[in-house]
This record gives C-alpha cells, sequence and structure tokens, in this order.
C-alpha cells in the first residue's frame, strides 16, 4: 500500500522516534561551606572540594578560583585537579583550599568558585581566623 499526499507525512512522522538531548551539564560542589580551625600565624590549613557533575552532558572546561569577601592573599588552591578539565556526566575532581593564617585576628571570609560553561558556576563559603 502506497500513500501520498499530507496522509504519507503524518504516517512517517508518526514512525520516527524523536530523539531527545539529554540534560544539560549541571555542577555540585561538596562541602558548600566549610570553616577553617582557628590556625596559628604563620601556619596554614587545608580543605578539600569535590565537584561533581550531576547533569546528563559533559561540561565546558572547569575554571577555578579563590574570590570576594576580606581575604585577599589569605587562600589559595592547590592539588588543582578541576582547572581546563571537562567533567563527563557522574564525574568528579577535587581541589584544595588553604587558609593561610596571617598576622591579625580577624575572621577572614572569601569563596571558593568553580565555573564551567555549560556547566554553570558553584561556590563553597570559607571561612578562618589566625590567631597569635
Amino acid at each position: 500500500m502506497l500513500l501520498a499526499g499530507a496522509g504519507a507525512a503524518l504516517a512517517l512522522a508518526a514512525c520516527v522516534p524523536i530523539k531527545q538531548s539529554p540534560p544539560p551539564a549541571g555542577l555540585r560542589i561538596a562541602p558548600a561551606q566549610h570553616e577553617f580551625p582557628d590556625t596559628d600565624a604563620g601556619q596554614s590549613s587545608a580543605k578539600t572540594f569535590t565537584v561533581t557533575n550531576d547533569g546528563g552532558s559533559v561540561s565546558g572546561p572547569l575554571a577555578v578560583a579563590v574570590q570576594g569577601g576580606n581575604a585577599a592573599g589569605d587562600y589559595e588552591t592547590q592539588n588543582d585537579g578541576c582547572a581546563a578539565r571537562r567533567l563527563g556526566p557522574g564525574e568528579k575532581c577535587t581541589v584544595d583550599a588553604v587558609f593561610k593564617a596571617l598576622n591579625d585576628n580577624n575572621p577572614r571570609t572569601t569563596s571558593l568558585v568553580v565555573s564551567g560553561a555549560p556547566g554553570g558556576t558553584v561556590t563553597a563559603a570559607l571561612s578562618g581566623r589566625t590567631i597569635e
């Protein structure tokens, strides 16, 4: 049996499966915040953060930074397994945030920021205090 005209197009459309796109990349960071223990001046303290792609697509290359707050020079990243990496669905990477205790007693706050396009931006709040 041959179909012709508009009826044929409808019959074919009904038989062709619709391909759905996978969900986009979606980054998550854990823990979402960390308060470093009071740290002696001149010493440092580190915490490992895990970034996970909970989405269904590969993320864009990741950028990692410590920024914001009143903590210029008080924090840095080390053992960065995330920078420039693309995470597939369910993949993880880790990065250490390090609090470097300077010579004042004021609380120091900042954020660890990881971003990828696609994937979005995730932040973890950091705080620490130097004891003398």
